[in-house]
């Protein structure tokens, strides 16, 4: 969650007050500085020796009377120096009326403000002042080795403070030590919180710090208060600095802090150094040393930024980022910025002499640098930090054991990389990849971005390989010509020096293929076949997976992956095939891309999906019904016979429709017979009862449809008193079986359903008997998702749907006085009107159905199918061609006889 920055200068002062509020609650006693003077009553001498008098913890606040003093900012000027806290207090700067907390570092009104020119220290806490605070103030004119704030207790937080900036803002350079944290535990310099942090500026060292347990975060040095890099701003020596510090305390302290006291503070362990901006220091950032006496270990430096300040121009600059020497051991760097530094992180000292050298298990992690002039990582200080050579087995010894690095051999602007690391027999590793827009001139080392790390583990000869992506890139992408390098760190944290660089190669455009998918084809086809074939770099061959997708006018849904294998993917064909019902599809292949190709697409093939009418033996071709009208008795057609064989129905059935059931992929007819009951009813003869609590027995079905991809039928059906109902699931009534109402009016006639916009999904035709127009519904499956209506003309009447031209849209057949007219279909609307003549005055278009066999011209076409009510000729219209405004056929004769009618066909 984001906050303007009103709301957070908001939130910030009441999280301020409430911890002023909680201090006050622990205060037992609290002393007011009304007097900026060096002595006397009401002045900061005065508060302290009053808070030392008080064994339970103290609060002094500031409220310095403006009549005698003027409005401030006020400067205390001590004569000498002033009383070491002794007991617990709270020290709060920002309590003078007029002071504003900071919403940053420094950037705070201060009205309090110390000058340490005349003593040895500005404010000291030392040992009974545990869990102090101290906050709020601007330290000037320091000088030497004397620190504005020296702490010798445990626990003591300095927060918020200013260090060479004048109380209203003015830079000058303190000159001494910022802060000393000496012979003490678990100090706090700055805090969690950006508006923790002190700012430095011009001082000699910027911190002191020896013991356990501190934490040092969101402090600023060498940086002005507006994030700039003027040159006094300068940290003369080290910014931070650990190691064999000693202190020569007040006289009356000697025996507190005995040499022997002060040495076992010696080191630092365990402690935090985080989120610091270290801009412009000439020495050593941040440098530990450790020694024979205590160690220094286990502190973690992380998310620092040294040589670059908030502008990103000027100044910044530091000698050297993070120096870990004199065996330091087992610490953790990670996640650091370098920007413009001689060198960036070295373990140890070439300019002692001896070299002084760090110790093992150092782990040097996800540290960026850009600026570096010479070293970026170094740990041969007995060689000026010479780029090392990588040894067999890595059988030498030295800081982080002289860690081999690693040895990368292709890398690809797509994100592989392949390598190999020679190091200790049996061990596991840490490969860890950085790239850069330029190598560093040693030829060692781009890291100007992190990309991630992958394991690696030695055989018996201390020899592995890798092959991987990166698992991070950068916002734009990685860019051919961009420099990658890598380090490597074993299971105890020892890491190498950076490894040479190696240039980026352009990603390989790939080749992709889909085969040939031989449209049409028959919905819930088995045979047929969705793959691709892909090929590319000769020495990296495509890998991966291939992404295959169908789209209509509806949407886009994916149909698959598949494994590259050989340089080809393909499918499963699932157990219904990947197509159940008729439709318009465009297939496409999608490829990702991998370590060494860029992602691809293959253009849209184009697959049309038919779906025949009273398909009860063939899955690919219709077998039309007709009815003996002096009996009853019914007969269906064979096509691949052209004979028509009896129909084991009785004479009393009423026709329903066909359709597929449970997820067969023949149809079965569906009758009433004349107790008003379903039947079901194959070629043979054979029935079973259909079942249904959804259509009650005074509903009629009026039609039988696939309304979803499940391959069970679902049924239209006009119920009185419920309305119109979709069934989904039709007769399964212990399984899915479900009625959901049409939004339609009762009064309007169901006239057809079809296929009008392709996506597998039956639409559906109604006519509102008032007006005569047509609605269309493009389905979803459940509801419209879209509908429109259609004002017919010349009296015509719509009677079929039927792809005449085999696009995979089903079309309007419209019965009027001076023939047909067919609207063709394209995504659902309906685009070009055909006027077509007929034989007759007494010809009459009934339906759809479908002869072709495979091979034949129009095969996958929807055939109008036609009678003449005076001869009783029914026909079928064959290989349809577009020609002008009409279409021209072949008729194909079913039967001739009077006697016998059709049955309605889907």
């Amino acid at each position: 969650m984001s906050l303007n920055p009103l709301r957070r200068f908001r939130i910030w002062l009441l999280a301020a007050a409430a911890l002023f509020a909680a201090a006050d609650a622990a205060a037992q006693s609290r002393f007011v500085v009304t007097d900026p003077r060096d002595s006397g009553p009401g002045t900061l001498r005065d508060a302290i020796n009053q808070a030392n008098a008080n064994p339970d913890r103290s609060t002094i606040d500031f409220d310095i009377d403006t009549n005698g003093f003027g409005s401030g900012p006020w400067r205390i000027v001590p004569r000498s120096n002033l009383p070491e806290f002794k007991t617990p207090v709270i020290v709060r700067g920002y309590s003078q009326p007029g002071a504003i907390p900071p919403t940053s570092v420094g950037n705070g009104k201060f009205m309090i403000e110390i000058d340490t020119g005349n003593v040895e220290y500005g404010l000291l806490f030392v040992r009974g002042a545990e869990n102090s605070i101290v906050n709020g103030f601007s330290f000037v004119n320091g000088h030497g080795t004397s620190p504005a704030l020296l702490i010798m207790a445990d626990g003591v937080r300095a927060t918020a403070n200013v260090i060479g900036i004048h109380a209203d803002g003015t830079p000058d350079p303190y000159g001494g030590i910022g802060i000393g944290a000496v012979c003490g535990n678990g100090i706090v310099i700055g805090g969690p919180q950006p508006t923790s942090g002190n700012l430095i500026y011009g001082a000699r060292s910027g911190i002191l710090i020896t013991g356990a347990n501190h934490v040092v975060q969101n402090n600023w040095l060498g940086m002005d208060p507006i994030g700039g890099s003027p040159l006094n701003g300068m940290i003369l020596r080290d910014g931070l600095l650990s190691g064999k510090i000693a202190v020569n305390p007040p006289k009356h302290l000697l025996n507190v802090y005995t040499a022997d006291v002060q040495k076992s503070y010696f080191g630092l362990r365990d402690s935090l150094i985080a989120d610091n901006r270290f801009t412009l220091v000439q020495d050593n950032a941040i440098r530990l040393l450790g020694g024979n006496l205590n160690p220094t270990s286990g502190n973690t430096i992380q998310r620092n930024v040294f040589g670059r300040d908030v502008w990103g121009v000027g100044n910044a600059y530091v000698d050297v980022a993070v120096r870990l020497s004199d065996d330091a051991r087992d610490n953790l760097v990670s996640d650091n910025i370098i920007g413009r530094a001689n060198s960036g992180l070295l373990l140890g000292d070439a300019l002692q002499s001896p070299p002084t050298l760090a110790g093992s298990g150092n782990r040097l992690s996800r540290n960026l640098q850009f600026d570096v002039a010479y070293t970026m990582i170094g740990l041969d200080a007995a060689n000026h930090f010479a780029p090392l050579n990588n040894d067999p087995r890595d059988a030498d010894s030295g800081p982080d054991g002289l860690q081999n690095h690693p040895e990368l051999s292709s890398a690809s602007a797509a994100g592989g990389v392949e390598g190999r690391l020679n190091a200790a027999p049996q061990g596991r590793y840490t490969v860890e990849f950085f790239v850069g827009a330029s190598c560093h001139p040693s030829g060692r080392g781009a890291a100007d971005f992190y990309l991630g790390s992958t394991e690696v583990a030695t055989d018996a000869n201390g020899s592995a390989t890798f092959s991987t992506l990166f698992p991070q890139r950068p916002f734009g992408g990685l860019r051919a010509g961009d420099q990658v390098s890598a380090t490597a760190t074993d299971a105890a944290g020892n890491t190498s020096e950076m490894s040479r660089c190696l240039k980026l190669e352009a990603a390989v455009q790939p080749t992709l293929v889909l085969a040939p998918l031989g449209s049409p084809r028959p919905a819930m086809d088995t045979s047929l076949t969705i793959s691709a074939t892909i090929s590319g770099s000769t020495s990296h061959p495509p890998g991966g997976e291939i992404a295959f997708f169908a789209s209509t006018a509806t949407g886009r849904r994916e149909l698959g992956r598949a494994t590259i294998s050989g340089g080809r993917a393909a499918l499963a064909t699932p157990a219904q095939g990947f197509f159940v019902n008729a439709g318009r599809y465009q297939i496409e292949a999608e490829y990702a891309g991998d370590g060494y190709h860029s992602p691809t697409r293959t253009a849209a093939q184009s697959l049309v999906v038919f779906r025949p009418a009273i398909a009860t033996l063939d899955y690919t071709w219709s077998s039309p019904v007709r009815r003996d009208l002096s009996n009853g008795e019914r007969e269906y057609y064979e096509t691949p016979s052209r004979t028509w064989r009896r129909l084991g129905s009785k004479p009393d059935d009423v026709w329903v429709d066909s359709e597929r059931f449970g997820g067969a992929r023949l149809d079965s007819m569906v009758v009433r017979d004349a107790g008003g009951v379903y039947q079901q009813i194959d070629t043979r003869g054979q029935r079973s009862a259909l079942n249904s609590r959804a259509i009650r027995a005074n509903a009629q079905i009026v039609d039988l449809l696939q309304a979803d991809q499940d391959v069970r039928t679902d049924a239209i059906v006009r119920d009185p008193s419920a309305g119109w109902l979709l069934v989904h699931c039709a007769f399964v009534i212990d399984n899915c079986e479900r009625a959901d109402r049409l939004d339609i009016n009762l009064e309007y006639e169901f006239v057809l359903s079809g296929e009008f916009n392709g996506d597998g999904l039956t639409d559906l035709a109604w006519r509102n008997r008032s007006s005569g127009d047509i609605t269309i519904w493009l389905m979803d499956g459940e509801k419209p998702l879209r509908s429109y209506d259609i004002q017919p003309s010349n009296g015509a009447q719509l009677v079929a749907a039927a792809d005449v031209n085999g696009d995979g849209y089903d079309d309007l057949v419209w019965q009027a006085p001076s023939g047909l007219i067919i609207s063709l279909m394209d995504q659902g609307l309906p685009r070009r009107d055909l006027n077509v003549a007929l034989p007759s005055t007494t010809t009459a278009a009934i339906g759809s159905t479908h002869l072709a066999s495979r091979g034949d011209r129009d095969y996958g076409f929807g055939h109008l199918l036609l009678r003449d009510s005076a001869s009783g000729e029914a026909l079928v219209w064959r290989d349809a061609r577009l020609f002008g405004s009409g279409l021209v056929v072949t008729p194909q004769t079913l039967y001739l006889d009077p006697n016998y009618d059709v049955e309605r066909t889907r």
